[in-house]
């Protein structure tokens, strides 16, 4: 099924957008709709996108387009493609944003050509570099219809240096947000020092010329952009025919940054993604072959790796195990150590253990390679790191009270051995609020990622 482009003149695109945000960093935004005089028959829909602000902000196709997808040049003004679209995340009352179409220039946008579901979430990607606003997913919303009464908050996230998209809703009631999508995504592409318009554009309608009520837009955030929030009040009358009305509500540009930005309490709830970790919290990392989990090279001294632990606050579980031979764990968080196991390992490197002297010639080996630091407990007699045996496999904790995203893992193996393993939990709460925890209930209402990962047991 092939659905038309040629729309009624009554079919509007409004946008409201900001300027300046680096996909170098976690970009989220958000804005709270709430529709008026609507009836039953209505056709409704918005689009949430991401605008490569290299581009002048024009284009995005009316009706099923969203103000977002389209045709080439050569189509009617009506249904060209947003200049510079990155990613177009559309919700409407019939799905139509995930149809397939061809357009009046012969140019194609894929997508379903049957079995569209009405009250639906579609992501499409870039209409950069001739690409046609690839179909990437689509989904039904079943946390709320969005052709309702009573103000409805929206917010989206693009992570992990463009390749992960969550999107969250939140009834004027609620006190957490629901998420409807959480996917990973093709990486969004952008060049060095580049920034992205982050916006939402409102269609009305979708296929016929029905344009009864309004559509109420406040609350149109952006994350580490703005210091206060910006309201604006959008009509569905129709404006000019087939053409958009751009609202700018933007500072200036921010630069691409450093490390990873400090992010404000609270915050929106994307947890941050910044850079690529090797192992992200709730999996095992590990010095050798394993069928699960992520094996981390033992090609440097010592090695050290990044787990991801979510912006989340709360206490963070650590765990690890040496089968035999002396290692040493460091876990490092916001520039604090919080875990120094110290060396851990059999026995026989021990001071007064039958293998003793080759933890000493090795110890003084790697320490050639890169000076150990300090330990934090007393020498043994000989000079030497102790090697606590009943410390081989062990469980500590630390609490979490940033929202920084990153530990870093340190493992010292002056035998150059790789039979070591490690786990790192993902920050959780306990929320029965009696006398132990009850300091926590006022503050997790800030947070919502309330979770426990349960290790197995790798001893």
């Amino acid at each position: 099924m092939v659905y038309p482009s040629d729309l009624p003149l009554s079919a509007t695109s409004v946008a409201v957008f900001e300027d300046g945000l680096s996909p170098e960093y976690d970009i989220t935004w958000s804005f709270t709709y709430q529709l008026t005089n609507y009836d039953v028959t209505d056709e409704f829909g918005f689009n949430m996108f991401l605008q490569d602000a290299s581009y002048s902000l024009s284009g995005g196709g009316v009706g099923l387009d969203l103000g977002y997808s389209g045709g080439t040049v050569f189509a009617p003004t009506s249904a060209q493609g947003m200049n510079g679209g990155v990613i177009g995340i559309g919700i409407d009352s019939l799905g139509v944003f995930a149809a397939n179409t061809e357009y009046i220039d012969s140019s194609l946008r894929d997508g379903l050509s049957a079995g569209l579901s009405a009250n639906s979430i579609t992501v499409r990607g870039s209409g950069l570099s001739g690409e046609r606003y690839d179909f990437i997913t689509t989904a039904v919303i079943s946390a709320f219809d969005i052709k309702s009464d009573g103000p409805k908050t929206l917010r989206a996230g693009l992570g992990n240096y463009g390749r992960k998209l969550r999107v969250d809703y939140k009834a004027e009631a609620d006190t957490f947000y629901t998420n409807i999508l959480d996917v990973d995504i093709p990486k969004v592409e952008y060049f060095e020092g580049g920034t992205f318009r982050p916006g939402v554009t409102i269609i009305k309608p979708l296929t016929s010329n029905n344009t009864n009520g309004d559509v109420i837009i406040t609350n149109f955030h952006v994350e580490g952009n703005t210091d206060a929030t910006t309201t604006s009040t959008i009509s569905s009358t129709p404006m000019v025919p087939f053409e958009p009305d751009y609202n700018s509500l933007g500072d200036t540009p921010q630069l691409p940054p450093d490390a990873e930005a400090p992010q404000r309490l609270p915050f929106l709830g994307i947890e941050p993604a910044i850079g690529c970790p090797d192992v992200y919290c709730g999996l095992s990392a590990t010095g050798g072959l394993s069928d699960s989990g992520t094996v981390i090279s033992n090609s440097y001294y010592p090695n050290t790796f990044l787990y991801s632990i979510s912006a989340f606050i709360g206490d963070v579980e650590v765990q690890w195990a040496s089968a035999s031979n002396p290692y040493r764990f460091i876990y490092e968080y916001d520039g604090e150590t919080k875990i120094d196991t110290g060396f851990v390992g059999s026995r026989i490197f021990n001071y007064g253990g039958t293998s003793r002297q080759t933890f000493r010639t090795a110890y003084d080996n790697s320490n050639k390679i890169n000076q150990i630091p300090d330990a934090f407990e007393i020498a043994a007699p000989d000079g030497y790191p102790f090697v606590r045996d009943s410390l081989s496999a062990s469980l500590s904790s630390f609490y979490k009270d940033t929202d920084k995203s990153r530990l870093t893992v340190s493992v010292y193996a002056p035998l150059s051995t790789s039979d070591w393993v490690t786990l790192v939990g993902c920050p959780y709460y306990t929320l029965s609020c009696g006398t132990e925890d009850s300091y926590l209930c006022g503050l997790t209402r800030q947070h919502e990622a309330l979770r426990k990962v349960v290790f197995p047991n790798i001893v």
